[in-house]
């Protein structure tokens, strides 16, 4: 479900409670400012449980960049959204790596993909309630209950297939 807010401008927009965002062509410390602050007003606003934010437009970024990114990655943690940064370019990621940054501050996947399968909700209580009612419908002796059982049942016996019928005169 598409929200009908969407900012065409900034491509945001609201798939199923995540709200997916891609950075524009002219990313700086400004235009990112202002995506900061237009998430964490839709992710209060809107009960968003995740955030995608696709940087694969950034062709080069600095620390201070760097440290924009992972500040709004923990406002939006605070805010309690979980939020992935997809499509690092190689360069970026040997930059930061140059510039020794710590790196884990954020959350990465590698397109949008693995991002939304790490958002997708958990299963919820009734279905998990339901799964423990099958384990329960299901009557499986342990090896002591088999040994309380001994003699309130008849034994069967089964063939073995390897003993000799034919001759038992020993």
């Amino acid at each position: 479900m598409y929200d009908a807010q969407a900012t065409p401008q900034l491509g945001m927009h609201v798939v199923d409670g995540v709200l997916m965002v891609q950075t524009p062509d002219d990313f700086g410390d400004e235009t990112f400012k202002e995506i900061r602050r237009m998430v964490l007003n839709k992710v209060y606003a809107m009960s968003i449980r995740g955030v995608l934010i696709d940087v694969s437009t950034i062709r080069m970024i600095d620390s201070i960049g760097y440290g924009l990114l992972a500040d709004t990655a923990r406002t939006v943690t605070l805010l309690g959204a979980k939020i992935f940064f997809v499509g690092f370019q190689p360069g970026v990621v040997s930059s930061l790596i140059d510039l020794e940054v710590d790196c884990n501050d954020i959350l990465t996947a590698q397109n949008s993909n693995d991002a939304l399968a790490q958002l997708r909700p958990a299963p919820s209580a009734a279905a998990e309630d339901e799964w423990e009612d099958t384990d329960e419908e299901q009557d499986v002796d342990t090896p002591e209950e088999d040994e309380a059982h001994d003699g309130d049942e008849p034994e069967l016996k089964t063939p073995d297939p390897f003993e000799d019928t034919e001759n038992n005169d020993e």
